[in-house]
C-alpha cells in the first residue's frame, strides 16, 4: 500500500498582516517551493500575534499535515511570540539554548545572556524537543539572510517574517523536506471560449480521468478567453485527460500557443543558419553512431540548454520521430530555484521527457553510471 502524498500548511503570523499594514509574499512563495516539490499545500492562513490563538491553529494543522510553516514572530520584541504558541501546542516548555544565545550575541553586538539587560536573548529561548537547520548559502542571498538556523519542532518550521530572511531561509532549506517530485504533472489549455461554454465538458473530464483542472478568465486579451490548468498524478493520465478534453471542446475554440506546433517551419529557417546546421549534422552524426537508447539531453532548464533540447525536438520531427520518448539528464542542487523547477515540470510534458535525475554535482553523479554508454549532448 502507498504511503499519502505528502501535505504542507502555512501559517503566516502577525497583525501586520490583518491590518493590511504589511504585504504576505512568503505564502506565495513557500506555495511556489512546496509545489516544485511535488507537496501539496492544503492551508494558507493568516493569524494576529495572540499565543493562544497561534497554539489552537497549530494543533489543528499539525494534525492534518505532513509539514506546517509559520512566518514571523520570531524577533525580540513583546508581539514575537510564535516560540511561546509552538511550545504551548505541544505542552512543551522554553528552554535556553546556547548555541543560539551566542549567535544573538554575535549579531547585536551585545556580550550578555541576561534577557532583562538584552532583551534579544529571547530569541534564545525555544520549545524544548526542538532541532535547528543551519540554511544553505545561497548565491543571491545577503549574508546576514542565513545567519539564524530554523527551528524545527516535531513537524513545525519555524521561519522569520522578513521576506528576505524568509525566501533566503527556506530556498536553502528545502533539503529538510522529502521530495515528492514526479507525483504530479500539469499542463495548460488556452481557449477562444467563455468558460460557462465548457463547464459541462471540464466535470466530465474531470469525473472520468480524476485529474484537477483549473479554469481562469481571461481579460482584455484578443487571443484567448479562458486558461485551463490540467494536473494529474502520471504522464500518461494527464496526456489521456488531454486528449479527451480536446476532443470534446467546441470546434476551433482551441488557442495554438505550443512554441513546438510550427516546428517545421522554423526547421527550414533555421536550417539556413550555419550554427543550427552545425547542430543537426551533429545530431545525425550521433543518430548513426549510438542507439537511440543511449542518446541523452542535458538540461537544466537554463536559456542554453532549453535551446538545445528545442533544437532536438525540431531535428527528431524533421527526421520523421515527432512525439519520440527524449532521455534528458538533470542535474539539481540546493541552489535549484523553484521557478526553474516549474519551467522543467512543464518541459517534462512538452517534450516528452523522461528525466535521468540527480541531486549532485555532475561529476561526482558520473562514476554511478560508469558501467552505462551515455552520448550525452550538451550547450557550449
Amino acid at each position: 500500500m502507498e504511503s499519502p502524498a505528502p501535505t504542507a500548511a502555512i501559517l503566516v503570523i502577525g497583525d501586520e498582516i490583518l491590518k493590511g499594514h504589511t504585504r504576505d509574499t512568503n505564502s506565495s512563495f513557500a506555495a511556489k517551493i512546496f509545489y516544485s516539490l511535488g507537496i501539496k499545500v492544503g492551508r494558507i492562513i493568516a493569524i494576529s500575534d495572540n499565543k493562544e490563538e497561534i497554539a489552537e491553529e497549530l494543533r489543528n494543522l499539525t494534525s492534518k499535515n505532513t509539514f506546517v510553516v509559520t512566518s514571523g514572530g520570531v524577533g525580540p520584541t513583546h508581539d514575537d511570540i510564535t516560540y511561546e504558541a509552538v511550545a504551548a501546542a505541544f505542552d512543551l516548555p522554553l528552554v535556553f539554548n546556547t548555541e543560539l544565545a551566542e549567535i544573538v550575541e554575535s549579531f547585536y553586538g551585545v556580550n550578555d545572556k541576561n534577557i532583562e539587560k538584552n532583551p534579544a536573548m529571547k530569541m534564545a529561548h525555544i520549545p524544548q524537543e526542538h532541532e535547528l537547520f543551519y540554511s544553505k548559502k545561497m548565491k543571491k542571498s545577503p549574508e546576514w539572510a542565513t545567519i539564524f538556523p530554523m527551528v524545527k519542532v516535531r513537524n513545525v518550521y519555524v521561519l522569520p517574517g522578513l521576506p528576505k530572511c524568509f525566501e533566503a531561509c527556506l530556498h536553502g532549506l528545502q533539503h529538510c523536506f522529502p521530495s515528492a517530485i514526479g507525483s504530479h504533472f500539469m499542463d495548460f489549455l488556452f481557449l477562444s471560449v467563455e468558460e460557462s461554454l465548457i463547464a459541462h465538458t471540464l466535470e466530465d473530464t474531470i469525473q472520468k480521468f480524476k485529474v484537477v483542472i483549473g479554469c481562469y478568465p481571461i481579460l482584455y486579451n484578443e487571443r484567448y478567453q479562458t486558461k485551463l490548468t490540467v494536473e494529474a498524478g502520471t504522464l500518461a493520465n494527464l496526456r489521456q485527460a488531454l486528449e479527451h478534453l480536446e476532443a470534446a471542446l467546441p470546434a476551433n475554440s482551441l488557442v495554438e500557443l505550443d512554441p513546438t506546433s510550427l516546428a517545421l517551419q522554423k526547421l527550414q529557417y533555421l536550417n539556413s543558419h550555419d550554427g543550427a546546421k552545425t547542430a543537426f549534422d551533429v545530431f545525425k552524426t550521433c543518430h548513426a553512431k549510438y542507439p537511440e537508447a543511449e542518446i541523452v539531453v542535458s538540461f537544466n532548464g537554463g536559456k542554453d540548454c532549453t535551446l538545445l533540447l528545442h533544437l532536438y525536438h525540431l531535428y527528431l520531427k524533421s527526421v520523421g520521430k515527432a512525439g519520440a520518448k527524449v532521455k534528458a539528464l538533470y542535474i539539481k542542487n540546493h541552489e535549484t530555484f523553484s521557478e526553474v523547477e516549474e519551467f522543467v515540470a512543464k518541459a517534462v510534458v512538452h517534450y516528452n521527457l523522461e528525466l535521468i535525475e540527480y541531486h549532485d554535482h555532475i561529476k561526482r553523479s558520473q562514476p554511478r553510471d560508469s558501467r552505462r554508454r551515455l552520448a550525452i549532448f550538451t550547450q557550449t
